[in-house]
């Protein structure tokens, strides 16, 4: 966390929720009476579906995300997205791991050599399609090109499962005519 940042759920945060009038720290924002207020717009917005696996999730497990903390009290449905409780929990992990991986890439980015740096600069360069600002920029390009490709796979995988379920489904119908 960069100095003079807090947590968006951190008890030292105040947030004012401009509906309802409350004033309530970060550590309490999800109990407040604002934000229990956003689930329906928000899971009507999304029609009760999982915006990343496609599911359709009851209300009461439904887990609302917020994209973007900087209208907190007063967000708009856009800040906000609607996942099952499983993709939400793969969302924060992936989260979790790219600020890893990006203190790993910052801490070998500054033991390089002055002539280090500048090869590795040659070397991204030539292989993205893109002005390199510094080593940051091929640093975010590649950790999102690496973070679409993880949801893609994960997406393929969830699909295969429930298909899998659906032919598991069948097959023991079948079975069942069959001893019939």
């Amino acid at each position: 966390m960069s100095k003079g940042k807090f947590h968006p759920y951190s008890k030292h945060k105040t947030i004012h929720c401009d509906d309802t009038g409350e004033t309530v720290s970060g550590d309490n924002y999800l109990a407040s009476k604002h934000w229990k207020n956003m689930r329906i717009p928000v899971y009507d917005h999304y029609k009760g579906v999982c915006q990343r696996c496609g599911s359709n999730i009851p209300l009461d497990v439904a887990h609302i995300h917020h994209r973007v903390y900087k209208r907190m009290g007063r967000e708009k449905i856009s800040d906000l997205v609607l996942y099952c409780n499983n993709c939400h929990a793969c969302v924060h992990k992936n989260k979790k791991e790219q600020h890893e991986t990006n203190r790993n890439l910052n801490s070998l980015i500054s033991s390089l050599t002055l002539s280090e740096k500048l090869e590795a600069y040659d070397i991204l360069t030539a292989h993205f399609d893109f002005d390199v600002n510094g080593l940051e920029s091929a640093k975010n390009k590649e950790q999102i090109m690496i973070d679409e490709r993880i949801e893609t796979i994960n997406d393929h995988i969830y699909k295969l499962k429930k298909e899998l379920k659906k032919l598991k489904r069948e097959k023991e119908t079948n079975d069942e005519k069959i001893i019939s």
